[in-house]
């Protein structure tokens, strides 16, 4: 039994199927800005993200902890 509609060859001559793999996943910029994801992991420290590309100046962004409440 066939789960998908595409799970069974094509038996008809005058069909042509084409099955290729899909292409690479990317993450692509918008408008020359990239998105970052920071998530916490429960160290406490300070968080430094560096850049750097082809033709640019490096760059390097110092995020600092928030101090706790009590």
């Amino acid at each position: 039994m066939k789960k998908n509609s595409w799970d069974e060859l094509n038996k008809d001559p005058g069909l042509i199927q084409i099955m290729e793999k899909s292409a690479s996943w990317k993450r692509k910029l918008f408008n020359g800005y990239a998105q970052i994801i920071i998530q916490n992991d429960g160290s406490g420290e300070n968080v430094v993200v560096e850049a750097f590309s082809d033709h640019l100046e490096p760059g390097k962004l110092m995020i600092k902890k928030k101090k706790d409440k009590l």
